[in-house]
């Protein structure tokens, strides 16, 4: 016998009831979750939604749905009938939809908290406002503590938004790495009070942050002079290392 052949592993019987015994169990778990059913009070099905089908039959992580037209009810019809017969979920991409305040209220209140795993979501071009940003700061980012990456990026949260996000949404995100808020209307004293939220309590794993430039409120969290030369990672870095965080 060669030793290719006595290498050779053949299926056995533990195998192949532990095959039947994971079949199972997934089948068990898809018959525990309600299949997302379009709502009839909605019209007629998209062909999006069908994404969120794929998504509960074969148990995928991640559920990308940008440019679809999704809009204000089919944020409502996803947050009630399709999050929550998809808790695996660990990536939402939803840019570009136009879901609006509306859209990311029904997502806060009753969409994520039906996914607590996830570490990646992506609201930007969705012309969400101030209190679309407030829904998603008190009641959104509370439902998904594992969250990595926040992309925000070319909605209208404004000053009122931005700060909500850092003082009531970020500090139930610990482990956010990556922060977007580009193209978000957000002036000169918003910045300045998202510095000083910062400088109040760092984000204890932030390293990303695009649409603030906090090299221009070192003022307002009391750092060297110096740091302009340096760039958002490394002030958040020198911020944390202050405040012993």
């Amino acid at each position: 016998m060669s030793a290719d052949s006595e290498r050779r592993r053949y299926p056995t019987t533990a195998d192949f009831d532990q095959i039947s015994s994971d079949l199972q169990t997934r089948k068990h778990t898809m018959s525990a979750r309600e299949a997302p059913n379009w709502p009839e009070e909605y019209g007629e099905e998209p062909r999006w939604w069908r994404s969120v089908q794929s998504a509960y039959k074969d148990n995928e992580t991640a559920l990308v749905l940008s440019w679809k037209s999704i809009g204000v009810e089919g944020a409502k019809a996803l947050a009630e009938r399709g999050l929550p017969s998809v808790p695996q979920l660990t990536q939402l991409n939803l840019y570009n939809n136009a879901i609006g305040d509306d859209g990311a209220k029904a997502l806060a209140e009753r969409g994520l908290p039906s996914v607590p795993q996830l570490t990646l979501l992506n609201l930007g071009g969705n012309s969400i406002g101030a209190e679309g940003a407030k829904a998603l700061a008190e009641r959104g980012l509370p439902s998904v503590p594992q969250l990595t990456q926040l992309d925000l990026y070319d909605n209208s949260i404004g000053d009122e938004g931005a700060t909500a996000l850092a003082e009531r949404g970020l500090p139930s995100v610990p482990q956010l790495t990556e922060l977007y808020l580009g193209g978000n209307f957000i002036g000169a004293e918003g910045a300045k009070e998202f510095a000083r939220l910062f400088f109040e309590k760092p984000p204890p794993a932030l390293e990303e942050l695009d649409g603030i430039d906090l090299r221009e409120h070192l003022d307002v969290m009391k750092l060297p002079s110096e740091l302009p030369n340096k760039g958002n990672a490394d002030i958040l870095k020198y911020l944390r290392l202050v405040k012993k965080v």
